[in-house]
C-alpha cells in the first residue's frame, strides 16, 4: 500500500501556526511603523531589522529542535499496526480542526475589529528594542516548536512523515498568503467586516470538513456510527404517547 505524499491535517497545521506567526510579525511591524515613537527614520530602521532578525533565528532554533526530537523518534519507530494508524489520522485531523476553528474565532481580533487587552494592536505600548526582540523572539519560537508537537504521531508512525515535506509546503504558502491579506488588510483597508465574515466563515467550513473526516478515519478502526439521534427520539416519542395514553 503506497503512502501518500500530501495530507490535510499537516498542511492545516502548518498554515495555521505559519498564519498566527505571521500576524504576530505585523501587529509589531504595524506598531514600528505608526506609533510616534518609532518615526524617527534609523529606530525605525533598526526597530524593523530587530523584529525580523529576531524572528528569523527564533524559527531556525525551533527547526532545529524539531530535528532533534523527530530523528531519534524515526529511528526508534517501529511498524505499526494500520488501525493505529487510522486512529493516528483520526486525532491528527480532529486537533487540525479544533487549531482552525480557534484560528476563525480570532479573525475579527486579527483585522483589528475589536481592540486586544495589550493595546489597540495587540501588542504591549512602550516597546523598546529589547522587548521587541524577546517578544518576536519567544512568540514566533512558540508558533514553531507547535508544528514539532502536533507532527509527533506522524515521526512515530514512520512511512506518514513522507507526507510531511509536501504537506508543509503547501501549508507555510497558505499560511503566508492568509497572513499577507490580513497584513495588508490592517493597512489599507478601513471597513474590514465583510473580510473578517467571509474569512472566519471559510474557515469554519474547513473545520467542520477535517473533524467529520477524523471521525470517518475512527469509522474505521471502532465501525461505523450508528445512528443513536433516531434511536433516542423515537424512545422520547414513544415516552410521550404513554404519559399522554396515562394522563387521558
Amino acid at each position: 500500500m503506497s503512502v501518500p505524499l500530501f495530507n490535510g491535517a499537516v498542511m492545516t497545521i502548518f498554515a495555521r501556526e505559519v498564519l498566527e506567526g505571521t500576524v504576530i510579525i505585523g501587529q509589531y511591524r504595524t506598531v514600528v511603523q505608526r506609533t510616534p515613537e518609532w518615526q524617527e527614520p534609523e529606530k525605525q530602521k533598526a526597530g524593523l531589522k530587530a523584529i525580523s532578525t529576531a524572528a528569523g533565528w527564533a524559527s531556525l532554533v525551533a527547526v532545529i529542535l524539531i530535528i532533534c526530537v523527530a530523528v531519534p523518534l524515526g529511528l526508534l519507530s517501529r511498524d505499526f499496526d494500520e488501525r493505529v494508524g487510522d486512529i493516528i489520522e483520526g486525532v491528527s485531523k480532529v486537533v487540525a480542526a479544533f487549531c482552525i476553528l480557534q484560528l476563525s474565532l480570532k479573525m475579527p481580533k486579527f483585522l483589528g475589529l475589536y481592540a486586544s487587552k495589550k493595546g489597540k494592536d495587540g501588542v504591549q505600548i512602550g516597546l523598546t528594542l529589547k522587548s521587541i526582540r524577546f517578544n518576536v523572539a519567544w512568540n514566533i519560537w512558540r508558533e514553531v516548536a507547535e508544528i514539532g508537537v502536533f507532527l509527533i504521531p506522524f515521526f512515530l508512525e514512520g512511512d506518514k512523515a513522507k507526507a510531511i515535506p509536501l504537506s508543509g509546503l503547501a501549508g507555510i504558502v497558505v499560511g503566508g498568503i492568509l497572513g499577507a491579506i490580513i497584513y495588508i488588510a490592517n493597512k489599507r483597508m478601513k471597513n474590514k467586516t465583510w473580510l473578517a465574515v467571509f474569512m472566519a466563515v471559510l474557515l469554519l467550513f474547513l473545520a467542520t470538513g477535517l473533524f467529520t473526516g477524523g471521525l470517518h478515519e475512527f469509522e474505521e478502526v471502532w465501525g461505523m456510527t450508528q445512528n443513536v439521534t433516531t434511536t433516542v427520539m423515537l424512545q422520547e416519542v414513544s415516552s410521550v404517547r404513554r404519559g399522554c395514553l396515562w394522563l387521558w
